[in-house]
């Protein structure tokens, strides 16, 4: 499952309002229900940031890195 965003710019207002209806309709439930979960490779604290974005960089992971903010 591969998720995906796209511009809707160039697009009209109807046909905006159409796509977003089909998402609150089809997708927003599916999400609500928890069967869609990120893979989540890793979390760094913050002051790690650099440390994160070089494993990303070397492609090193498998799912979302996250940056944990202090509190």
């Amino acid at each position: 499952l591969t998720w995906r965003g796209s511009t809707l710019r160039s697009r009209s207002d109807s046909e905006k309002s159409e796509l977003l209806a089909d998402i609150e309709q089809k997708v927003w439930p599916w999400m609500a229900s928890g069967a869609f979960k990120p893979v989540i490779d890793s979390v760094y604290p913050f002051e790690q940031a650099v440390d994160a974005l070089e494993k990303m960089e070397k492609r090193l992971h498998l799912g979302k890195i996250l940056l944990q903010l202090p509190q």
